[in-house]
């Protein structure tokens, strides 16, 4: 019996593990080498870089994983993710509402926070490989007796100085917040779509028959009977509600289609 357990425990985590490299493997292929490296690749080509990609991510994952037990498993995830959510999530945030941020400042910002994170993390705490540096020895120090802010300074603050100072040197706007105001416009300037109502008659249909089968039940239920018809009556009254904005919707709104029959 442990033995299946330990089986489907590996074949669970297995599963999960392979859908992810496949997933970043496929993305990296897709997005990066064949837009930027080979655009005209083959479909051989991209199954071998795919394979390639897999099996370098699969062996991140290990380092990592081998890891984790040297650092503790809960102190090694929340650390990580406060040196590298930063990098990630705010380049996003500030390219949402800045002129002049590009991709490629989205890229340096990226690169260079995780490279801080990797030296903070790997190479000044935990006997890494640059405390045995005289010269780094205070600053070993103040990050083993810091770690929070270091963690804080390292994972917000340094990827939020790195864009201000990129938004403060760029005088003019960036090429690409021009073909988003194109797009913006475009998008604007186009008619609405026609919508259709079946969705919202489906709903309204599914939710009379649960009610009604409920209502039916709570004659054979006597313990539960209230219960169910409380249930009932709400679900009527979510159909009704429904079908009175359903029958609000201008005509002009729903799909042609339906007008042909």
């Amino acid at each position: 019996m442990m033995g299946l357990m330990v089986a489907a425990m590996v074949s669970a985590t297995a599963s999960m593990a392979t859908t992810r490299l496949n997933v970043f493997a496929g993305a990296f292929t897709s997005e990066v080498y064949q837009r930027f490296i080979n655009r005209s690749a083959s479909e051989t080509r991209l199954v071998l870089v795919g394979r390639i990609a897999t099996i370098i991510l699969g062996g991140v994952v290990l380092a990592g994983a081998l890891l984790i037990p040297r650092y503790g498993y809960t102190s090694f995830i929340i650390e990580m993710n406060a040196l590298l959510n930063g990098p990630l999530l705010l380049p996003t945030l500030w390219g949402l509402f800045s002129r002049k941020i590009g991709l490629g400042a989205v890229w340096f910002t990226i690169g260079s926070g995780f490279l801080a994170a990797f030296l903070v993390k790997f190479g000044l705490s935990n006997q890494g490989f640059l405390t045995e540096v005289a010269l780094l020895q205070p600053l070993v120090e103040f990050i083993a007796a810091n770690k929070r802010i270091v963690d804080l300074t390292v994972g917000i603050a340094f990827p939020l100085s790195i864009l201000a100072t990129l938004e403060t040197r760029s005088r003019n706007d960036h090429p690409g917040w021009q073909q988003v105001r194109k797009a913006q416009r475009t998008f604007q300037d186009t008619l609405a779509p026609n919508s259709s109502t079946l969705p919202a008659r489906m709903v309204i249909l599914s939710l009379i028959v649960v009610a009604v089968v409920m209502g039916g039940l709570a004659f054979f239920n006597e313990h539960d009977a209230g219960l169910l018809l409380v249930f009932s009556l709400i679900l009527f009254g979510i159909a009704g509600g429904l079908h009175l904005l359903v029958r609000r919707t201008p005509k002009n709104q729903i799909n042609p289609l339906s007008n042909e029959r």
